[in-house]
C-alpha cells in the first residue's frame, strides 16, 4: 500500500485515532516498521493519536531497541476507539492472536 493510499484512507474516515497492530511477538521489523508508519501518521495529520499495538508483546530484542526509540507498545490497543486499524508487518489476522476476533 502506498502512503497516497494511506492518507486517502486517513481523509476518507476522517481519522483522529489510528491504531496499527503488529503480529504477536513482535521482531524488531515490526516495531521499527510500526514506528516509521505512525511517524508519517503524525506528520500528515498532526492531530491524530496513533497507537501501536503487538499481541501479546514484543520479543526481548525489541525490547532492547524501544530503550532507543520514544515510543510505548501496548498489549491491549485500544481498538474500539479507532477510526481507522491497519496491519504492519503482519500476513493474516491469525497473527493478531487475542486482538484477531476485535479486528
Amino acid at each position: 500500500m502506498s502512503f497516497a493510499e494511506i492518507a486517502r484512507t486517513l481523509d476518507e474516515q476522517n481519522a483522529k485515532y489510528v491504531v496499527l497492530l503488529c503480529h504477536h511477538n513482535a521482531d524488531p521489523d515490526a516495531i521499527c516498521s510500526a514506528y516509521a508508519l505512525s511517524s508519517l501518521i503524525k506528520h500528515y495529520k498532526p492531530q491524530a493519536t496513533v497507537e501501536i499495538g503487538a499481541a501479546q508483546g514484543i520479543s526481548r530484542l525489541s525490547k532492547h531497541i524501544l530503550k532507543s526509540l520514544p515510543i510505548t507498545i501496548e498489549t491491549e490497543p485500544n481498538i474500539e476507539k479507532a477510526d481507522v486499524i491497519m496491519l504492519v508487518d503482519t500476513n493474516t489476522v491469525q497473527q493478531l492472536d487475542n486482538l484477531a476476533e476485535e479486528v
